[in-house]
């Protein structure tokens, strides 16, 4: 495949993948159908980029960041009542998106033009927008399901283990040395997001809270892998999450 070909796919994918959340709302009575058209259209893309632009055969490895940004995007969107903000979010999906899939082509076909850990960098924001879009939908669909914590924590689970296993590759870890730090996201975002279940907070603030959790737990990670991380540093991280708490647990409305 040709740079040409691979740069306009690159930019018009996610188009079409727009079109397509926009249908969630035209054809409402087709949403799971549509849900399915657009989790295959990724895979098929990723596939591409994987075959024709990174020259690998782990497509998968592509396919996981686009396929939780959308899922979190279409959860979150099911929450909100009004459809500009629901275009808004949409908008905001594919804007990053494309910046992920330019900055792949970028590594791998014009390395001239990337810059130095953009992949790490653009999964590590994206996976933050992801992480609050879905533990704020969780929180809401537990609120307004009356899910139990049995429902609840799995789905918490696979994601955080999904997130987090996107986010060491694109750090070029093997499994073989990221399962480790897999394992400790994992439970240590379990104990936090039940613990955040029982505030009494509206589900898009209890999501803030458990995705600066994220936050904070992949900037460490990214600090020991690089091998730099000191006390400073983690001093930094825990005033930064007690400042930030502090200010949301002061300023939001207690249900």
């Amino acid at each position: 495949m040709t740079n040409q070909l691979s740069w306009f796919l690159v930019n018009f994918i996610p188009l079409v993948l727009y079109a397509l959340l926009e249908a969630l709302h035209i054809f409402p009575g087709n949403f799971y159908a549509i849900v399915g058209l657009i989790l295959f259209v990724i895979l098929i893309f990723s596939g591409l980029i994987a075959k024709n632009i990174a020259l690998v055969s782990n497509w998968w490895n592509f396919s996981l960041l686009p396929l939780t940004t959308y899922i979190a995007s279409i959860a979150f969107s099911v929450l909100l009542t009004d459809l500009a903000y629901v275009r808004i979010l949409y908008l905001l999906t594919t804007f990053f998106v494309v910046l992920y899939f330019r900055t792949v082509f970028y590594f791998f076909r014009k390395p001239i033009k990337y810059k130095f850990a953009s992949i790490e960098n653009s999964a590590s924001y994206l996976n933050f927008f992801n992480f609050f879009l879905l533990s704020s939908s969780l929180y809401g669909f537990r609120s307004f399901l009356s899910l139990k914590d049995w429902q609840f924590l799995p789905i918490v689970l696979i994601y955080t283990v999904l997130v987090f296993y996107q986010l060491l590759w694109a750090m070029k870890l093997k499994f073989s040395e990221s399962y480790k730090y897999i394992i400790l996201a994992t439970l240590v975002m379990l104990e936090i997001s039940l613990a955040i279940s029982f505030l009494p907070f509206e589900y898009y603030v209890s999501g803030l809270l458990l995705s600066l959790c994220y936050y904070v737990i992949s900037g460490l990670f990214k600090l020991h892998i690089a091998k730099v991380l000191n006390k400073d540093r983690v001093m930094y991280y825990a005033l930064f999450v007690i400042i930030i708490y502090a200010v949301i647990f002061l300023t939001v409305r207690w249900l």
